[in-house]
Protein backbone atom coordinates (compact mmCIF):
# COMPACT_ATOMS: atom_id res chain seq x y z
CA UNK A 1 0.00 0.00 0.00
CA UNK A 2 1.52 3.57 -0.72
CA UNK A 3 0.47 6.50 1.02
CA UNK A 4 1.24 10.05 0.36
CA UNK A 5 1.20 12.41 3.17
CA UNK A 6 1.98 16.33 2.50
CA UNK A 7 2.43 18.75 5.75
CA UNK A 8 2.42 22.18 5.27
CA UNK A 9 4.93 24.41 7.88
CA UNK A 10 4.72 27.92 7.40
CA UNK A 11 7.39 29.85 8.88
CA UNK A 12 6.46 33.75 9.94
CA UNK A 13 8.13 37.10 10.61
CA UNK A 14 7.34 39.55 12.96
CA UNK A 15 5.99 43.04 13.45
CA UNK A 16 4.84 45.22 15.94
CA UNK A 17 1.39 46.09 17.82
CA UNK A 18 1.25 48.33 21.21
CA UNK A 19 -1.42 47.06 23.58
CA UNK A 20 -3.40 48.45 26.24
CA UNK A 21 -1.75 49.89 29.59
CA UNK A 22 -1.54 48.62 32.97
CA UNK A 23 -1.63 50.95 36.55
CA UNK A 24 -0.24 49.01 39.79
CA UNK A 25 1.06 50.12 42.98
CA UNK A 26 4.69 50.17 43.39
CA UNK A 27 4.85 51.97 46.92
CA UNK A 28 3.67 53.85 49.72
CA UNK A 29 0.64 51.47 50.83
CA UNK A 30 -0.40 51.44 54.83
CA UNK A 31 1.83 54.08 56.05
CA UNK A 32 0.96 55.84 59.57
CA UNK A 33 1.19 59.47 59.38
CA UNK A 34 0.85 61.04 62.52
CA UNK A 35 -1.36 64.59 63.12
CA UNK A 36 -0.40 67.80 60.37
CA UNK A 37 2.79 65.54 58.96
CA UNK A 38 3.57 64.57 56.10
CA UNK A 39 4.08 60.44 55.09
CA UNK A 40 7.18 59.47 55.20
CA UNK A 41 7.44 58.14 51.48
CA UNK A 42 5.39 59.28 48.38
CA UNK A 43 2.43 57.33 47.36
CA UNK A 44 3.73 55.56 44.08
CA UNK A 45 2.11 54.14 40.66
CA UNK A 46 3.67 52.95 37.75
CA UNK A 47 2.32 52.81 34.66
CA UNK A 48 3.08 50.18 31.64
CA UNK A 49 2.55 48.86 28.25
CA UNK A 50 1.42 44.98 26.93
CA UNK A 51 4.93 44.03 27.32
CA UNK A 52 5.00 45.46 30.48
CA UNK A 53 7.62 47.82 30.03
CA UNK A 54 7.02 51.20 31.33
CA UNK A 55 5.01 53.74 29.53
CA UNK A 56 5.63 57.37 30.04
CA UNK A 57 3.39 60.60 29.26
CA UNK A 58 0.01 59.00 30.94
CA UNK A 59 -1.98 60.95 32.45
CA UNK A 60 -2.64 60.38 36.10
CA UNK A 61 -6.14 61.78 38.05
CA UNK A 62 -5.42 61.49 41.97
CA UNK A 63 -8.34 62.00 44.52
CA UNK A 64 -8.93 61.76 48.61
CA UNK A 65 -11.62 60.11 50.34
CA UNK A 66 -12.71 61.33 52.91
CA UNK A 67 -11.18 65.18 52.24
CA UNK A 68 -9.90 66.10 55.57
CA UNK A 69 -6.51 65.54 54.63
CA UNK A 70 -4.33 66.84 51.94
CA UNK A 71 -2.50 66.06 48.84
CA UNK A 72 0.66 67.77 47.80
CA UNK A 73 3.52 67.82 45.24
CA UNK A 74 1.42 65.35 43.36
CA UNK A 75 2.98 64.47 39.72
CA UNK A 76 -0.02 63.81 37.21
CA UNK A 77 1.75 62.50 34.29
CA UNK A 78 3.94 58.87 34.50
CA UNK A 79 8.16 60.09 33.86
CA UNK A 80 9.93 57.87 31.04
CA UNK A 81 10.20 54.91 33.59
CA UNK A 82 6.65 55.58 33.80
CA UNK A 83 5.98 56.32 37.50
CA UNK A 84 3.63 58.72 39.40
CA UNK A 85 3.31 60.10 42.64
CA UNK A 86 1.86 62.13 45.44
CA UNK A 87 2.33 63.32 48.87
CA UNK A 88 0.15 62.93 51.92
CA UNK A 89 -0.45 65.42 54.66
CA UNK A 90 -2.29 64.11 57.53
CA UNK A 91 -5.30 66.51 58.95
CA UNK A 92 -5.53 68.16 62.15
CA UNK A 93 -7.66 66.28 65.46
CA UNK A 94 -10.21 66.99 66.90
CA UNK A 95 -10.58 66.46 70.87
CA UNK A 96 -11.13 62.84 71.92
CA UNK A 97 -10.41 61.79 67.98
CA UNK A 98 -7.91 58.25 67.59
CA UNK A 99 -7.16 57.94 64.11
CA UNK A 100 -8.60 58.05 60.56
CA UNK A 101 -8.15 55.97 57.64
CA UNK A 102 -8.06 57.68 54.17
CA UNK A 103 -8.21 56.37 50.45
CA UNK A 104 -5.76 57.58 47.77
CA UNK A 105 -7.16 56.69 44.85
CA UNK A 106 -5.03 57.21 41.24
CA UNK A 107 -6.84 57.32 38.15
CA UNK A 108 -5.85 56.53 34.03
CA UNK A 109 -7.30 55.34 30.93
CA UNK A 110 -5.97 51.87 31.97
CA UNK A 111 -7.75 51.64 35.41
CA UNK A 112 -6.85 52.82 39.05
CA UNK A 113 -5.32 51.59 41.99
CA UNK A 114 -6.01 52.52 45.93
CA UNK A 115 -3.81 53.29 48.91
CA UNK A 116 -5.25 53.06 52.59
CA UNK A 117 -3.26 55.60 54.99
CA UNK A 118 -3.91 55.88 58.60
CA UNK A 119 -3.63 58.91 60.39
CA UNK A 120 -3.16 59.23 64.15
CA UNK A 121 -3.34 61.43 66.81
CA UNK A 122 -0.21 61.33 69.52
CA UNK A 123 -2.55 63.12 72.53
CA UNK A 124 -4.74 62.02 75.21
CA UNK A 125 -8.30 63.42 75.53
CA UNK A 126 -6.34 65.35 78.65
CA UNK A 127 -3.66 66.78 76.22
CA UNK A 128 -1.20 64.85 77.35
CA UNK A 129 1.21 63.01 75.30
CA UNK A 130 0.23 59.01 74.47
CA UNK A 131 2.87 58.42 72.31
CA UNK A 132 3.35 56.11 69.06
CA UNK A 133 0.78 53.32 68.21
CA UNK A 134 1.71 49.95 70.06
CA UNK A 135 3.34 47.47 67.94
CA UNK A 136 4.70 43.92 68.51
CA UNK A 137 6.48 41.53 66.54
CA UNK A 138 4.31 38.51 66.65
CA UNK A 139 6.87 36.05 64.06
CA UNK A 140 9.86 35.28 64.77
CA UNK A 141 9.29 34.91 68.36
CA UNK A 142 11.18 37.16 70.25
CA UNK A 143 13.28 34.48 71.63
CA UNK A 144 14.94 32.89 68.30
CA UNK A 145 14.46 35.93 65.83
CA UNK A 146 15.42 33.76 62.57
CA UNK A 147 13.43 32.22 59.88
CA UNK A 148 14.65 29.22 57.86
CA UNK A 149 13.46 27.73 54.89
CA UNK A 150 14.47 26.66 51.00
CA UNK A 151 14.93 28.79 48.22
CA UNK A 152 11.56 29.08 46.04
CA UNK A 153 9.69 28.20 48.42
CA UNK A 154 6.72 30.19 50.88
CA UNK A 155 6.55 30.04 54.60
CA UNK A 156 3.20 30.93 55.76
CA UNK A 157 3.08 33.44 58.46
CA UNK A 158 6.46 33.85 58.36
CA UNK A 159 6.69 36.99 59.88
CA UNK A 160 3.28 38.28 61.75
CA UNK A 161 3.49 42.00 63.91
CA UNK A 162 -0.08 43.62 65.83
CA UNK A 163 -0.93 47.36 65.90
CA UNK A 164 -2.81 49.29 68.99
CA UNK A 165 -3.98 52.93 69.11
CA UNK A 166 -2.79 54.70 72.20
CA UNK A 167 -4.00 58.12 71.57
CA UNK A 168 -7.90 59.43 72.30
CA UNK A 169 -10.94 57.42 73.55
CA UNK A 170 -10.16 54.63 71.00
CA UNK A 171 -6.90 54.19 72.79
CA UNK A 172 -5.55 50.46 72.97
CA UNK A 173 -7.98 49.75 70.62
CA UNK A 174 -6.42 47.42 67.46
CA UNK A 175 -5.28 49.56 63.96
CA UNK A 176 -6.77 48.34 60.40
CA UNK A 177 -5.24 48.77 57.15
CA UNK A 178 -1.40 49.15 58.54
CA UNK A 179 1.47 47.71 56.39
CA UNK A 180 3.98 45.08 56.31
CA UNK A 181 7.20 44.88 54.15
CA UNK A 182 10.46 43.51 53.83
CA UNK A 183 13.43 44.68 53.38
CA UNK A 184 17.25 44.02 52.86
CA UNK A 185 18.73 44.84 55.74
CA UNK A 186 22.19 44.65 54.67
CA UNK A 187 22.19 47.01 51.82
CA UNK A 188 18.63 48.62 51.99
CA UNK A 189 19.48 49.74 47.92
CA UNK A 190 18.95 46.33 46.63
CA UNK A 191 16.06 43.79 46.61
CA UNK A 192 15.26 41.69 49.78
CA UNK A 193 16.26 37.86 49.25
CA UNK A 194 12.49 37.09 50.57
CA UNK A 195 9.13 39.44 50.26
CA UNK A 196 5.98 39.05 51.12
CA UNK A 197 3.54 37.01 48.94
CA UNK A 198 0.96 39.76 48.04
CA UNK A 199 1.00 41.78 44.69
CA UNK A 200 2.82 44.65 46.02
CA UNK A 201 4.47 42.77 49.00
CA UNK A 202 2.57 44.77 52.05
CA UNK A 203 -0.21 43.20 53.54
CA UNK A 204 -2.41 45.12 55.91
CA UNK A 205 -3.43 44.55 59.58
CA UNK A 206 -6.89 43.23 59.30
CA UNK A 207 -9.58 44.76 62.11
CA UNK A 208 -8.10 42.66 64.77
CA UNK A 209 -4.61 44.82 64.57
CA UNK A 210 -2.83 41.93 62.96
CA UNK A 211 -0.99 41.60 59.56
CA UNK A 212 0.92 37.97 58.68
CA UNK A 213 3.29 38.11 55.88
CA UNK A 214 3.52 34.61 53.94
CA UNK A 215 7.62 34.73 53.40
CA UNK A 216 8.40 34.08 49.52
CA UNK A 217 12.07 33.26 49.76
CA UNK A 218 13.56 33.71 46.27
CA UNK A 219 17.53 34.71 47.58
CA UNK A 220 20.72 31.90 47.13
CA UNK A 221 21.31 29.42 50.20
CA UNK A 222 23.40 31.58 52.93
CA UNK A 223 22.08 33.78 56.00
CA UNK A 224 20.77 37.41 55.12
CA UNK A 225 19.57 39.91 57.96
CA UNK A 226 16.29 41.62 56.72
CA UNK A 227 14.07 44.15 58.46
CA UNK A 228 10.26 43.90 58.71
CA UNK A 229 9.02 47.62 58.49
CA UNK A 230 5.51 48.16 59.76
CA UNK A 231 3.62 51.27 59.21
CA UNK A 232 6.32 53.04 58.12
CA UNK A 233 7.13 54.23 61.46
CA UNK A 234 8.77 51.12 63.19
CA UNK A 235 11.17 48.10 62.28
CA UNK A 236 11.95 44.95 63.61
CA UNK A 237 15.26 43.29 62.02
CA UNK A 238 15.72 39.12 62.21
CA UNK A 239 17.80 37.00 60.51
CA UNK A 240 16.69 34.76 57.08
CA UNK A 241 18.28 31.50 56.86
CA UNK A 242 17.89 30.33 53.29
CA UNK A 243 18.98 26.84 52.66
CA UNK A 244 19.66 24.85 49.00
CA UNK A 245 16.19 24.21 47.15
CA UNK A 246 15.43 21.22 45.21
CA UNK A 247 16.87 20.60 41.99
CA UNK A 248 14.74 22.19 39.70
CA UNK A 249 14.12 21.20 35.92
CA UNK A 250 11.13 22.70 33.82
CA UNK A 251 9.58 21.36 31.04
CA UNK A 252 6.82 23.26 28.35
CA UNK A 253 3.54 21.23 26.93
CA UNK A 254 4.70 22.95 23.39
CA UNK A 255 7.62 24.87 21.91
CA UNK A 256 5.33 26.79 19.60
CA UNK A 257 2.29 27.98 18.38
CA UNK A 258 0.91 29.17 14.93
CA UNK A 259 -1.60 31.79 14.61
CA UNK A 260 -4.03 33.16 12.24
CA UNK A 261 -3.92 36.67 10.82
CA UNK A 262 -6.96 37.51 13.14
CA UNK A 263 -5.29 36.81 16.04
CA UNK A 264 -6.31 34.81 19.16
CA UNK A 265 -5.56 33.58 22.66
CA UNK A 266 -2.84 30.83 23.63
CA UNK A 267 -1.73 28.58 26.19
CA UNK A 268 1.09 26.15 27.08
CA UNK A 269 1.62 24.43 30.75
CA UNK A 270 5.13 24.58 32.65
CA UNK A 271 5.47 21.19 34.50
CA UNK A 272 7.85 21.66 37.36
CA UNK A 273 8.81 19.95 40.98
CA UNK A 274 6.72 22.36 43.86
CA UNK A 275 8.83 24.81 45.25
CA UNK A 276 10.29 25.25 41.79
CA UNK A 277 9.59 29.17 40.94
CA UNK A 278 9.70 30.24 36.88
CA UNK A 279 8.91 33.14 35.55
CA UNK A 280 7.28 34.31 31.65
CA UNK A 281 9.01 37.01 29.99
CA UNK A 282 8.02 38.40 26.55
CA UNK A 283 11.00 38.87 24.51
CA UNK A 284 9.71 42.61 22.65
CA UNK A 285 6.92 40.82 21.06
CA UNK A 286 4.58 43.82 20.99
CA UNK A 287 1.86 41.46 19.42
CA UNK A 288 1.32 39.10 22.31
CA UNK A 289 0.46 40.10 25.20
CA UNK A 290 1.08 37.77 28.82
CA UNK A 291 -2.40 37.40 30.33
CA UNK A 292 -1.84 35.29 33.12
CA UNK A 293 1.03 33.36 34.58
CA UNK A 294 3.94 35.45 34.43
CA UNK A 295 5.45 34.36 37.61
CA UNK A 296 4.60 31.01 39.07
CA UNK A 297 5.97 28.50 41.80
CA UNK A 298 5.42 24.23 40.68
CA UNK A 299 3.23 23.32 37.55
CA UNK A 300 1.22 26.00 36.03
CA UNK A 301 -0.06 27.59 33.04
CA UNK A 302 1.08 30.80 30.78
CA UNK A 303 -1.54 32.33 28.86
CA UNK A 304 -1.61 35.24 26.46
CA UNK A 305 -3.02 37.08 23.81
CA UNK A 306 -2.14 37.28 20.16
CA UNK A 307 -3.21 40.42 18.42
CA UNK A 308 -5.05 41.01 14.66
CA UNK A 309 -2.01 41.20 12.28
CA UNK A 310 -2.71 43.72 9.30
CA UNK A 311 0.83 43.65 7.75
CA UNK A 312 3.41 40.97 6.97
CA UNK A 313 3.80 37.65 8.34
CA UNK A 314 5.43 38.00 11.99
CA UNK A 315 7.05 35.91 14.83
CA UNK A 316 7.97 36.66 18.43
CA UNK A 317 9.15 34.53 21.48
CA UNK A 318 8.34 34.11 25.15
CA UNK A 319 11.09 33.22 27.72
CA UNK A 320 8.99 30.50 30.21
CA UNK A 321 10.80 28.89 32.68
CA UNK A 322 14.15 29.60 31.02
CA UNK A 323 13.08 27.79 27.47
CA UNK A 324 12.11 29.34 24.31
CA UNK A 325 8.55 29.50 23.59
CA UNK A 326 7.58 30.58 19.75
CA UNK A 327 4.55 32.68 18.50
CA UNK A 328 3.90 32.97 14.55
CA UNK A 329 1.56 34.29 12.91
CA UNK A 330 0.00 34.83 9.21
CA UNK A 331 0.13 37.76 6.90
CA UNK A 332 -2.66 40.25 6.82
CA UNK A 333 -1.30 41.29 3.23
CA UNK A 334 0.36 39.38 0.48
CA UNK A 335 4.02 39.58 0.13
CA UNK A 336 7.16 37.98 -1.34
CA UNK A 337 6.57 34.28 -1.85
CA UNK A 338 9.85 32.17 -0.75
CA UNK A 339 9.57 28.23 -0.97
CA UNK A 340 12.14 26.79 1.25
CA UNK A 341 12.02 23.17 0.33
CA UNK A 342 15.08 21.73 -1.58
CA UNK A 343 14.13 21.30 -5.10
CA UNK A 344 14.92 17.60 -4.84
CA UNK A 345 12.69 15.26 -2.64
CA UNK A 346 13.34 11.88 -1.58
CA UNK A 347 13.23 8.99 -3.60
CA UNK A 348 10.25 7.01 -2.73
CA UNK A 349 10.38 2.78 -1.59
CA UNK A 350 7.34 0.86 -3.34
CA UNK A 351 5.73 -0.87 -0.30
CA UNK A 352 6.81 1.76 2.27
CA UNK A 353 5.13 5.30 3.60
CA UNK A 354 6.22 8.29 1.71
CA UNK A 355 6.50 11.76 3.96
CA UNK A 356 8.09 14.84 3.09
CA UNK A 357 7.44 18.28 4.58
CA UNK A 358 6.43 21.31 2.45
CA UNK A 359 7.10 24.85 3.23
CA UNK A 360 7.10 28.16 2.23
CA UNK A 361 7.10 31.95 3.48
CA UNK A 362 5.28 35.37 2.16
CA UNK A 363 2.85 35.08 -0.01
CA UNK A 364 -0.46 35.21 0.88
CA UNK A 365 -1.67 31.76 2.69
CA UNK A 366 -2.98 29.36 2.17
CA UNK A 367 -0.64 27.71 -0.13
CA UNK A 368 -1.27 25.60 -2.69
CA UNK A 369 1.76 22.57 -3.36
CA UNK A 370 1.71 20.71 -6.69
CA UNK A 371 3.04 17.17 -6.43
CA UNK A 372 3.23 15.89 -10.15
CA UNK A 373 5.01 11.95 -10.47
CA UNK A 374 4.54 9.85 -13.50
CA UNK A 375 5.34 6.17 -13.85
CA UNK A 376 5.42 4.73 -17.47
CA UNK A 377 5.05 1.53 -18.26
CA UNK A 378 5.96 -0.11 -21.46
CA UNK A 379 5.80 -3.93 -21.65
CA UNK A 380 7.61 -5.99 -23.56
CA UNK A 381 5.93 -7.90 -26.63
CA UNK A 382 5.43 -11.44 -24.99
CA UNK A 383 2.29 -13.53 -25.43
CA UNK A 384 -0.95 -11.94 -24.70
CA UNK A 385 -1.41 -13.84 -21.12
CA UNK A 386 1.42 -12.67 -19.94
CA UNK A 387 0.92 -9.11 -21.45
CA UNK A 388 -2.60 -8.98 -19.87
CA UNK A 389 -1.33 -10.17 -16.32
CA UNK A 390 1.50 -7.38 -16.36
CA UNK A 391 -0.79 -4.60 -17.52
CA UNK A 392 -3.98 -5.36 -15.23
CA UNK A 393 -1.45 -5.54 -12.11
CA UNK A 394 -0.21 -2.35 -13.28
CA UNK A 395 -3.67 -0.63 -13.34
CA UNK A 396 -4.43 -2.06 -10.02
CA UNK A 397 -1.49 -0.13 -8.75
CA UNK A 398 -2.95 2.94 -10.10
CA UNK A 399 -6.22 2.37 -9.04
CA UNK A 400 -5.18 1.42 -5.29
CA UNK A 401 -3.15 4.51 -4.92
CA UNK A 402 -5.86 6.66 -6.43
CA UNK A 403 -7.89 5.33 -3.54
CA UNK A 404 -5.41 5.81 -1.24
CA UNK A 405 -5.14 9.62 -2.00
CA UNK A 406 -9.59 9.44 -1.86
CA UNK A 407 -8.83 7.65 1.81
CA UNK A 408 -6.38 10.11 2.71
CA UNK A 409 -8.86 12.57 2.56
CA UNK A 410 -11.67 11.12 3.75
CA UNK A 411 -13.85 11.41 0.34
CA UNK A 412 -14.41 9.35 -2.59
CA UNK A 413 -15.91 6.28 -3.46
CA UNK A 414 -14.83 2.43 -2.41
CA UNK A 415 -12.17 0.55 -3.92
CA UNK A 416 -15.20 -1.79 -5.83
CA UNK A 417 -16.65 0.84 -7.42
CA UNK A 418 -13.72 2.18 -9.70
CA UNK A 419 -13.10 0.58 -13.03
CA UNK A 420 -12.44 1.73 -16.12
CA UNK A 421 -13.23 0.23 -19.68
CA UNK A 422 -10.35 -1.74 -21.08
CA UNK A 423 -10.82 -0.52 -24.87
CA UNK A 424 -10.47 3.34 -24.26
CA UNK A 425 -7.73 3.55 -21.42
CA UNK A 426 -5.06 5.91 -21.84
CA UNK A 427 -4.34 7.78 -18.80
CA UNK A 428 -5.04 8.35 -15.26
CA UNK A 429 -4.51 11.74 -13.74
CA UNK A 430 -5.53 12.56 -10.46
CA UNK A 431 -5.38 15.81 -8.46
CA UNK A 432 -5.57 17.02 -4.97
CA UNK A 433 -6.38 19.99 -3.79
CA UNK A 434 -6.30 21.70 -0.14
CA UNK A 435 -6.77 25.21 0.73
CA UNK A 436 -8.53 25.81 4.15
CA UNK A 437 -11.79 24.87 3.14
CA UNK A 438 -11.49 23.54 -0.33
CA UNK A 439 -11.00 19.30 -0.52
CA UNK A 440 -11.98 17.57 -4.10
CA UNK A 441 -10.99 14.86 -5.98
CA UNK A 442 -10.72 14.57 -9.26
CA UNK A 443 -10.35 11.51 -11.42
CA UNK A 444 -10.13 12.37 -15.28
CA UNK A 445 -9.62 10.06 -17.99
CA UNK A 446 -9.02 11.06 -21.85
CA UNK A 447 -12.05 10.07 -23.28
CA UNK A 448 -13.88 9.89 -20.17
CA UNK A 449 -14.53 6.52 -20.53
CA UNK A 450 -13.93 5.29 -16.58
CA UNK A 451 -16.85 4.87 -15.53
CA UNK A 452 -18.40 2.82 -12.40
CA UNK A 453 -18.95 -0.53 -11.43
CA UNK A 454 -21.18 -2.05 -14.53
CA UNK A 455 -18.17 -2.28 -16.43
CA UNK A 456 -16.44 -4.84 -14.59
CA UNK A 457 -13.16 -4.21 -13.05
CA UNK A 458 -10.54 -3.61 -15.48
CA UNK A 459 -9.05 -6.38 -18.08
CA UNK A 460 -6.02 -5.57 -20.77
CA UNK A 461 -5.60 -7.89 -23.37
CA UNK A 462 -3.89 -6.15 -25.55
CA UNK A 463 -0.55 -5.39 -26.41
CA UNK A 464 -1.05 -2.04 -28.15
CA UNK A 465 -1.63 -0.13 -25.24
CA UNK A 466 2.40 -0.19 -24.31
CA UNK A 467 1.96 2.34 -21.56
CA UNK A 468 -0.07 3.72 -18.91
CA UNK A 469 0.87 7.32 -16.85
CA UNK A 470 -0.29 8.41 -13.58
CA UNK A 471 -0.30 12.14 -12.60
CA UNK A 472 -0.82 13.32 -9.00
CA UNK A 473 -1.27 16.97 -8.51
CA UNK A 474 -1.46 18.34 -4.79
CA UNK A 475 -1.91 21.48 -4.19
Amino acid sequence: MRHLRITLLLQLLCAGYLGAQTLSRVSGNGQIVFELFQAKNPLVVQAKDALGNPAANVAITWSLTPANATLIQAINTTDANGFASTGFLAPEFLQFESFHTNFVTATSSAGSVTFVITSVTERMPNGNFAGDPFITLLAPSQDNRSVTGQSGTTIPGGVMVSVFNQAGLQANQPLPNIGLRIINNQDRTLASPANCNTPDGIPLTGSNGVASCDLLISGPPGTTQLVAVVGEIHEFVFNLIVTPGPACTFSLSSTSQLFGSNGGTGSVNVTTTAGCSWSAVNNASSFVTITGGANGSGSGAVTYNVAANPGAARSGTLTIAGQTYTVTQNSGTPGGLTITTPPNLPVATVGSNYSVTLSATGGQTAYIFVVRHHQRFVPERRRRTNLSTNVADHVRRLRHTVLTFAKLLGIGRSASQWACHPNEYRRIAFDYRHAYHNRFLQLQFDRDRCVRQEYGPCKFHDHRYRHARYTANAG
